[in-house]
């Protein structure tokens, strides 16, 4: 263990077996020529330790902060506990992330790889972007993320949250993978800008977007028990989107638009604007408008029931045609 003094490393660190290398209390300098390599690295206490060389250990533990610098690299295994991980390497996690404690905050992209896994326990803090190509696990706690940050989800987010929780307000989402509700019946409010080429999938609970808006080319789909809600902020539902779900939900008091196919089982609008005029097909179920203001299609076709206790039903002449269903006014 090299503490108080510091070091300042040009040549290569090993570690095998059972051994440990440790960089304790002190200010640490692994420069461009230095070389590590091994089973168990370990940084801790005070100042700061920066990582300019090859840096190829199976383990890394964070309990300081610690910069990588100095081009991209892939580690295989983080432990981030404590204090902030920073630097401008771009970096990919090949095997695992397990964060305890402390910050991602780098200017570097951080990326957990396509083979990489990170379940989320307690309330995180990401300060920078970072990319999903592998799987995660929402287990429990908030994510707070920078705002103007942007996460991406180009592999799995299962969302298995034990209570009702918030990922990432004032920040950006772009989902090009697959995201999933599944198991428990929390609230997963979903408070960034959320954009989504991909597929969204709520079997358990609610899945809610409030605040950030979303702007959706890709599918949602609900099943179950599970709930899509479109809350506060502006959500556009593209010409590409594809919407069959069991049950969505419009409650927000901005403006939805719905311009892809809509195929969803019960439809509820409580407060907002819902602009279906220009939405391109589908055989949607129920609708209960209970508040607010639905803009049909030229011809709106429901496979349910429709029923009306508030709200505005703007037809313009529009025709609405029952299919096996009733109307409630």
């Amino acid at each position: 263990q090299f503490r108080f003094g510091g070091t300042t490393i040009t040549g290569s660190v090993t570690s095998s077996g059972t051994g440990v290398v440790s960089f304790d209390a002190g200010t640490h300098t692994l420069e461009a020529s230095s070389t590590v390599t091994g089973q168990d690295i370990r940084f801790s206490g005070s100042n700061t330790a920066t990582v300019s060389g090859t840096y190829t250990p199976v383990n890394t533990t964070i309990n300081k902060n610690v910069n990588f610098n100095n081009g991209a690299r892939t580690l295989q295994n983080i432990n981030l506990q404590n204090y902030t991980w920073g630097g401008d390497s771009d970096v990919t996690i090949s095997n695992e992330l397990n964060w305890t404690g402390g910050y991602i905050q780098r200017t570097g992209l951080t990326t957990l790889g396509s083979a990489a896994t990170w379940s989320i326990s307690g309330g995180r803090s990401l300060l920078s972007d970072f990319r999903n190509e592998g799987a995660i696990t929402w287990l429990s706690g908030g994510m707070s993320i920078q705002a103007g940050a942007t996460f991406t989800n180009a592999g799995t987010l299962d969302i298995q949250i034990s209570g009702n929780e918030v990922w990432g307000a004032g920040a950006n989402f772009d989902n090009t993978g697959t995201i999933t509700k599944t198991v428990t019946d929390r609230i997963a409010w979903l408070d960034s800008a959320f954009t989504s080429s991909g597929s969204v999938e709520v079997s358990t609970g609610m899945l809610q977007f409030r605040f950030g808006g979303t702007t959706i080319t890709g599918s949602v789909t609900s099943s179950g028990t599970g709930v899509v809600s479109f809350d506060a902020g502006t959500h556009t539902l593209e010409a590409s989107s594809t919407v069959t779900a069991q049950d969505i939900r419009f409650s927000g008091t901005d403006t939805a638009t719905v311009s892809g196919t809509y195929s969803a089982g019960n439809t509820t609008i409580s407060a907002g604007t819902v602009d279906m005029s220009s939405s391109s097909g589908g055989a949607p179920g129920s609708f209960n408008l209970m508040g607010g203001t639905l803009i049909p299609p030229p011809r709106l076709e429901i496979h349910g029931d429709f029923v009306r206790t508030s709200g505005t039903y703007n037809h313009a002449g529009n025709t609405l045609a029952f299919v096996g269903g009733t109307a409630q006014d």
